[in-house]
């Protein structure tokens, strides 16, 4: 039987940057459908770049957002999709121009209602025409209630769509020994994704050069400049992996840690209510590495409620926290474990989200 075709709208360029999870889901969804990877230059988040550069005489994103455009509707024409999954508001509305009823909203980040931002004129025209979209498509993929929740408030919906599929963050499972433990005598911390201040990465590294001699440090992902700038100035430099993996590839380098560390300085909504929606904290449980978390976020409270790690208010509270997991490792590796397969094992989902994108 011919496979029918799916439109997959997204602003991340589909190679070995893009998110796993998102990789992942394409991989599961392949088998039932012909999928088709559009990938649109805007994301609409971060609009406020978009002002800096045209008023910097940069004109290069408008001119790929109209070439986006364009693109989206040939193949509104050329092309006869079943089904279009557009990730995040911007190119949401973009799609449903051209394919309308058919087109599914998969939010991963939004404006929350508390950010500065959110009353400006680019946004507000943004969340004005999800709002209207999402009250006539009414199907919404999203991770949680409670991201659901602050969703439709920063886009002033009111009432809830009639179809939501939650979703969370999800990796499929990977093999793992049957015990897990910490090999060497002193436990190797890995902090992995974006590098930078936000991620209290600063912190990270400046706590280890007093306490080197307690843990070893091992950043793994994107390093900002600024933080590049600060490991040239160190004494003692951490292991750095900064070379691009596959999210085929990343958990093995994940094996590699015994404890990750979590950090997220910027408390907004959208950043705030992430246990749902943290692809660290996915890629790290799936390996049965607990977490160290240092955030303004609901994640703290999370990783505390079910064993799988320690929150921190200060970094000053971070080898207190090392030594409070090494004591007890493995029934913090084993709640992780349990943890992963009961909310973030993609395959768990994947039946009923097939049933959800046919309608049934």
């Amino acid at each position: 039987m011919k496979k029918k075709k799916l439109l997959l709208v997204s602003p991340f360029p589909n190679d070995d940057d893009l998110y796993p999870h998102v990789k992942h889901l394409i991989n599961e969804l392949s088998g039932n459908y012909e999928i088709d990877y559009f990938y649109g230059h805007e994301r609409g988040i971060w609009t406020e770049q978009l002002n800096s550069k045209l008023k910097n005489g940069d004109y290069k994103p408008l001119i790929n957002i109209i070439k986006d455009f364009i693109s989206l509707y040939i193949k509104s024409i050329q092309d006869s999709y079943d089904i279009i999954l557009a990730i995040d508001n911007f190119l949401y509305v973009i799609s449903s121009w051209f394919f309308l009823e058919k087109t599914i909203l998969w939010s991963h980040d939004f404006v929350g209602y508390d950010e500065v931002k959110n009353k400006h004129l680019i946004q507000s025209i943004i969340s004005n025409l999800t709002r209207k979209r999402l009250s006539k498509n009414q199907k919404l993929i999203i991770q949680d209630t409670e991201r659901l929740h602050v969703f439709l408030r920063s886009i002033n919906y009111e009432g809830i769509p009639e179809d939501i599929f939650f979703l969370p963050v999800s990796l499929p499972p990977v093999k793992l020994p049957e015990k897990i433990s910490i090999e060497s005598q002193l436990p190797v911390l890995m902090q992995s994704g974006t590098i930078a201040s936000w991620r209290y990465s600063n912190e990270l590294i400046k706590c280890y050069q007093k306490s080197y001699k307690k843990f070893n440090l091992f950043i793994q992902g994107f390093v900002s400049e600024e933080i590049e700038r600060l490991l040239k100035k160190l004494e003692i430099s951490p292991l750095i992996n900064s070379s691009r993996v596959s999210p085929d590839q990343l958990s093995e380098i994940i094996k590699l840690c015994d404890i990750g560390f979590i950090g997220y300085a910027i408390g907004d909504v959208n950043h705030y209510y992430i246990s749902s929606a943290s692809g660290q904290l996915v890629e790290f449980i799936r390996c049965g590495k607990p977490v160290i978390v240092r955030s303004k976020t609901n994640l703290q409270h999370y990783v505390e409620e079910n064993k799988i790690g320690v929150a921190i208010k200060n970094i000053d509270e971070l080898v207190p926290a090392i030594y409070k997991i090494q004591t007890n490792y493995q029934e913090y590796s084993s709640n992780c474990t349990k943890i992963f397969q009961k909310s973030f094992n993609i395959k768990t989902y994947i039946e009923k989200l097939l049933l959800f994108l046919e309608g049934k």
